[in-house]
């Protein structure tokens, strides 16, 4: 890690993000923060109590609590592929025009016309 100067370093911005943000926030906010869906944080709630505060009609997120069940979340356990097999796995793109191999189009009467008509 190399000291950036005057701008302060890496673990200055990531003390200065943690004092900007709010303790809580309404729900839309900290689905924005968590990358959580709005009835995911519901059923979070419902585990953890304490997660939702009430201002009057408003619900509040207390983030630090948010943070809290983030951490707990389990590391994701990615496997790294082949990237051969990963490309005779991919299917070519489609491009504009290209008909879908099961889709075929059904002639009609107007069709049937047209081409009886024009020899």
């Amino acid at each position: 890690m190399t000291d950036i100067g005057a701008t302060g370093s890496d673990t200055d911005a990531s003390e200065h993000q943690a004092f900007t943000r709010r303790r809580f926030g309404p729900i839309p906010a900290a689905c924005e923060y968590s990358g959580l869906s709005g009835p995911s944080l519901y059923i979070e709630a419902g585990r953890n109590p304490g997660l939702f505060r009430k201002y009057g009609s408003r619900t509040l997120v207390d983030f630090d609590m948010l943070d809290a069940i983030l951490d707990m979340l389990p590391v994701a356990d990615i496997k790294p592929q082949d990237p051969r097999v990963y490309k005779l796995q991919r299917k070519p793109p489609r491009l504009p025009g290209d008909e879908h191999p099961r889709r075929r189009r059904r002639t009609t009467r107007k069709d049937t016309k047209v081409q009886s008509a024009n020899p």
